[in-house]
């Protein structure tokens, strides 16, 4: 018997035939000690439809007290819930303009003070309504945070600006400018509760120095490594694990650790990110499931996350999507919400769902090609270790009842495949099914690339596979 290779960390290649294999729509995770083999390939999670945004794209959302604030193109809604699956969802206003809105709040007791910063203005929310900040002596800026009591403020003019304490309210000569280097400020971040000034190739940290005039904080020494893109940022959000991971102004990403950047993407990765044409439309997000804490990069052509426990890469593609359709995401009743702007629809992120709303989730793997380079080797069967029997007897039939896996194999490192066979993984408790494909001809001289799909909505883990070769001449 010979070891099909499968991958533990996506990693598709520049082309095809250079690839290491995929994960798609699922991710490897470490078995114990002892286990049948040394990693389990799981489905990612899926989405649980929670409540109706309506239309446009969902621009910002924070959660504030047990409730969500929510930016849908250019209205923004208030949202509770009493519990038992149910949501009010309030539209409390116009917030105009398009593009992101960075949305804080600060730690006024009872109700706290959120502030939304557009293109076009920044605005007040409260439960009930949006208005205008007026604040004549704050310059326009471009996103706004909340550190140490105070808003802070970026500009369009390069400068950072501080409210009062625990107040909207702006003094003119409460600023600025991080000029270390001469280049473009485009966002303001909380960490370990300093403030981290993200420009287009530096970074200016803060702290807290108690100033008792003008700008409250001091800097610290710069960090020569900027941010690509104002929306390629995330890790600061409540509820995830306060690691701040963004794409640098090398296509690669990092993740902070003290006050030194690491990088930790994949050179396929820095390639799909190089050739992204308007490197605004990136955008991060994070969220966390089943143990672990997922920061997650989509782009209009692909999305990718990183798995912080495993330090591990999987794709992630929506049925009818090159990308997640799921943009962004907020820790709000007690779970991960994220929208979904081509259908106005809020979902939560969930460990047991198996579909997303109502479109299948698609688990793909790819393999390595597993070469002998130039030989060939015939291959009389293929056997794949699956967790079988998870089919589910009083589920929807056959998808559920007696679920099925697609087979295909390319011989040309992943530019074609063959036609899939299926193959059942096993109604509910039986459990010694087999899954295996026969006959399945010659290998190219490259080796050969499985590739395995399940869309029906059960559970999914694969173990390992192995083929019986019979070698040939080149």
């Amino acid at each position: 018997m010979h070891p099909i290779p499968l991958p533990i960390s996506t990693a598709p290649g520049a082309r095809p035939a250079e690839g290491g294999g995929r994960l798609i729509n699922c991710f490897a995770e470490k078995l114990s000690d002892g286990g049948p083999s040394d990693y389990a390939i799981r489905r990612s999670a899926g989405l649980e439809r929670r409540f109706d945004t309506g239309p446009g794209g969902c621009r910002g959302r924070l959660e504030v007290n047990g409730a969500l604030y929510l930016v849908q193109g250019e209205r923004a809604f208030y949202v509770t819930t009493p519990g038992g699956g149910l949501f009010s969802v309030t539209d409390i206003g116009e917030v105009p303009g398009e593009g992101p809105v960075r949305l804080a709040r600060n730690s006024v007791t009872p109700t706290p003070d959120v502030l939304a910063v557009t293109s076009q203005a920044t605005y007040v929310l409260t439960p009930t309504n949006v208005t205008e900040l007026d604040e004549p002596d704050l310059p326009p800026p471009v996103d706004v945070c909340f550190v140490g009591g105070y808003f802070m403020f970026a500009t369009a003019g390069g400068l950072l600006y501080a409210s009062d304490l625990n107040s909207t309210s702006v003094d003119a000569l409460d600023f600025t400018r991080p000029d270390a280097r001469a280049d473009r400020l485009l966002r303001v971040i909380p960490y370990g509760g300093e403030l981290f000034a993200f420009k287009s190739s530096s970074i200016q940290p803060y702290y807290n120095a108690g100033l008792p005039e003008g700008f409250p904080f001091a800097p610290r020494q710069m960090i020569p490594r900027g941010l690509l893109a104002p929306s390629a940022i995330a890790g600061d959000e409540p509820g995830w694990t306060d690691q701040l991971i963004w794409v640098g102004d090398d296509f690669a990403v990092y993740i902070l650790e003290g006050y030194t950047p690491r990088a930790i993407s994949t050179p396929d990765l820095e390639r799909l990110i190089k050739a992204v044409p308007d490197k605004s439309d990136l955008r991060a997000s994070v969220y966390r499931i089943g143990g672990a804490a997922y920061w997650v990069l989509s782009s209009p052509f692909w999305t990718w996350e990183f798995n912080l426990l495993t330090g591990l890469w999987n794709e992630r593609k929506s049925a009818g999507s090159q990308r997640w359709k799921a943009t962004g995401a907020v820790f709000a009743f007690g779970e991960w919400i994220a929208t979904v702007c081509a259908e106005g629809v809020a979902y939560a992120i969930s460990e047991t769902a198996q579909t997303e709303g109502s479109d299948p989730l698609v688990w793909e793997v790819w393999s390595t090609q597993g070469a002998t380079f130039p030989g060939r080797m015939a291959v009389p069967q293929a056997s794949f270790l699956f967790v079988v029997g998870q089919g589910s007897a009083p589920g929807a039939d056959p998808i559920q009842t007696n679920p099925r896996v697609s087979i295909s194999w390319s011989d040309d490192g992943g530019v074609t495949f063959s036609s899939p066979l299926l193959r059942e993984l096993g109604p509910q408790g039986k459990y010694r099914r087999q899954i295996r494909v026969n006959r399945t001809g010659l290998t190219g001289v490259h080796g050969r690339v499985w590739k395995l799909a399940v869309s029906d909505p059960v559970y999914v883990a694969l173990l390992g596979g192995n083929i019986e070769p019979l070698p040939r001449a080149a």
